[in-house]
């Protein structure tokens, strides 16, 4: 039995149901400085072994090559190293520990964020960007956070957790609407007429906003929502623009556009 089918053996266990990605964490070099020492000892092998300079310099390429490649595809020592989704949760594999399972049902939220993204790369005049960054995915049972760092396709995989759990979160946003006329959004409350701002002095009451002057809400790229307004004559002053740094930014963006459509 290889590893994937133990790792589905305890997934059964806990009732997570039929496995349906993999999702794994790529070992990062941070400090290449003591690969200078091998490929020194590599350069005299190889150039004694082939006694040809014509042959020195691609051998000695081809090593360094795969020699970096591998060690890039190495695990990471500690902390997670996979991350298997399943139907109706995640297991993570911790590295030399019992792998941990988290129904969807038992994830309160999660939140993607970039930490850079001026990583580029050009081939055939075709210039892309990788961006690194982590996932944090936050238990309802008041545990603390799992971040992620480096997983390989982060993106498909916090789409793919915000999907499952983006139904429970509607609904209670939703919930919260229903019966008190407002959710709390961050600083924020939405209410069916509109945007209720915090004030800045603490003395005076918060700004309400009207939908009417709410020009455009779209996700950023570090996660936020943001929120532009636009300045109506006799209409309350508030902010032309807002971010909210929330986790689920999509759904709460979806949440106000949907609050909006409805009392419009």
């Amino acid at each position: 039995m290889g590893k994937l089918e133990e790792y589905d053996t305890v997934a059964d266990r806990k009732g997570l149901g039929e496995r349906w990605d993999v999702y794994r964490v790529r070992h990062r070099l941070r400090h290449t400085e003591w690969l200078v020492v091998p490929f020194m000892m590599i350069a005299v092998l190889a150039y004694e072994l082939l006694k040809s300079p014509l042959l020195y310099v691609p051998v000695l390429a081809v090593i360094a090559v795969g020699t970096i490649v591998g060690l890039r595809r190495i695990p990471p020592r500690t902390g997670i190293r996979m991350i298997l989704v399943y139907d109706k949760g995640l297991l993570f594999v911790h590295t030399n520990a019992y792998p941990v399972t988290l129904l969807w049902e038992d994830v309160e939220a999660s939140r993607q964020v970039y930490e850079q993204s001026d990583v580029k790369f050009k081939s055939g005049g075709v210039q892309s960007t990788v961006r690194y960054g982590h996932l944090t995915i936050w238990p309802s049972d008041g545990k603390p956070p799992i971040v992620l760092m480096h997983v390989l396709r982060q993106s498909d995989l916090a789409s793919t957790i915000e999907e499952e759990i983006r139904p429970r979160l509607f609904e209670s946003l939703n919930a919260a609407l229903d019966a008190n006329g407002e959710a709390r959004v961050g600083p924020v409350i939405v209410t069916r007429a509109g945007i209720l701002f915090p004030a800045a002095d603490k003395d005076r009451p918060p700004v309400l906003l009207d939908w009417s002057q709410l020009k455009e809400t779209r996700v950023s790229p570090t996660s936020d929502v943001l929120l532009r307004f636009t300045q109506q004559a006799g209409a309350p002053k508030g902010p032309s623009s807002f971010a909210i740094s929330v986790p689920n930014a999509a759904v709460i963006r979806d949440f106000i556009e949907e609050t909006r459509g409805l009392a419009e």
